[in-house]
């Protein structure tokens, strides 16, 4: 960890953020169907896909190998997946938290948060920023929506640090709601991937221009000409 920390700070990075919603991987099954690993490997599954797609295997072949830049000068026996489970320490505390802010010495984010103790918490270490998630529901599958533990935790460390949400971000209407309940800022996962894999940067570049101008429109629509007007009185709720 160390090691990492200093090669981020010699690139010139100006932040990080600790991912705490992953303890474990979880039971993905889908990516066991779809024969998905990294590096990507061939199967009878996947020769058979790639034969109807041979621009794909065109650029599968000719361009350089998927593999993990970081970790690029270490052996990684398994592959990616197995190796970074191997890294995760069952017994890290709040305490090893507090060691990473202090070593980093940069801004500092928790990422996974879904309830206030932990938010006051993750504040109470030194975090810059707290980032309300549940790793986009590929983890625990009965975990709460990001989007309903957002106000609660919003009120709780609101001027004591910044809060990034993620979680079913795919519309300018998904950003409007996110800010209105408490957001500092959004964070996108699914939404550039679909960019990526349809036109690799021009397409990353293609859906945050979609959601821009999105919502663009529809703070037009609402009448709000500022970030700061998305209120949480947009946010109309039904009573039981």
């Amino acid at each position: 960890m160390e090691e990492l920390l200093a090669r981020a700070k010699a690139a010139g990075f100006t932040g990080i953020i600790l991912t705490v919603d992953l303890p474990v991987a979880g039971n993905r099954e889908r990516d066991g169907r779809n024969d998905f690993t990294i590096p990507p490997r061939v199967t009878m599954r996947t020769a058979s896909q790639a034969a109807i797609a041979p621009g794909y295997m065109f650029d599968l072949i000719t361009t350089p190998p998927v593999n993990a830049a970081n970790f690029a000068h270490m052996k990684m026996d398994g592959g990616l997946v197995q190796f970074v489970n191997a890294q995760f320490s069952r017994s890290v505390t709040w305490d090893d938290a507090r060691w990473m802010r202090d070593t980093w010495g940069g801004k500092f984010a928790v990422k996974g948060i879904s309830t206030t103790d932990d938010a006051r918490r993750a504040v109470g270490i030194g975090a810059d920023a707290v980032w309300v998630s549940n790793h986009g529901g590929r983890q625990l599958d009965t975990a709460p929506a990001s989007i309903d533990t957002l106000p609660a935790i919003a009120a709780a460390v609101r001027g004591n640090a910044e809060i990034i949400f993620d979680g079913g971000i795919r519309r300018g209407t998904d950003i409007v709601k996110a800010l209105a309940l408490g957001a500092n800022a959004i964070a996108i996962g699914r939404a550039y991937l679909f960019g990526l894999a349809a036109a690799g940067e021009a397409g990353v570049t293609r859906a945050i221009d979609i959601l821009e101008s999105e919502l663009k429109r529809d703070m037009m629509l609402l009448g709000r000409t500022r970030i700061s007007a998305l209120t949480r009185d947009l946010i109309f709720q039904l009573r039981p």
